[in-house]
């Protein structure tokens, strides 16, 4: 009888152990804290203990900008997570300005009948008084979604061009 006490006690101390790291890897193994970079005016990366994330980064894109002319104005490179969106990253590294009813609203809160409709990013401003509009380009292609539709994919380039029509 003493053997069976004493396998029932190793037994019971054994799932006590397996139990205790259970809880521990639960609640102190997914603890996925990361610094997120910020970017200073003058365009160097400096990173704040204040501002962590529980977010995993999914990747890199690149966000450009040109002029007329098709003249590069901005190009920055940003992490992203599952969380962001084309205009939210658009909106955190540049000044976006959308349309209003005929006037610019740096919301951009208000979709038009077709979605959001970019009418100038910082200080490239589409015009209809000069026939041009903000197109945006991914990998050098010209979207086919708009701005709010638009997935990010790691490694793509995002660009948004002054065009004529």
């Amino acid at each position: 009888m003493s053997n069976i006490k004493k396998g029932r006690s190793f037994m019971k101390k054994v799932l006590g152990i397996m139990l205790f790291m259970f809880l521990f890897l639960a609640f102190f193994g997914c603890n996925l804290t990361t610094t997120t970079p910020v970017v200073t005016t003058n365009g160097v990366q400096t990173t704040s203990e204040e501002e962590q994330t529980t977010s995993l980064i999914l990747g890199q894109v690149t966000l450009q900008l040109y002029g007329s002319d098709n003249a590069l104005v901005k190009s920055i490179t940003v992490d992203f997570d599952a969380q962001d969106s084309l205009l939210s990253l658009m909106m955190e590294n540049y000044t976006v300005y959308c349309d209003n009813n005929g006037s610019l609203d740096d919301t951009c809160s208000v979709p038009g009948a077709y979605g959001l409709y970019i009418r100038g990013i910082d200080s490239v401003i589409g015009e209809d008084a000069n026939r041009t509009y903000i197109s945006m380009w991914i990998n050098d292609v010209y979207a086919m979604t708009g701005i709010a539709d638009t997935d990010l994919v790691n490694g793509y380039t995002y660009a948004f061009k002054l065009s004529s029509y």
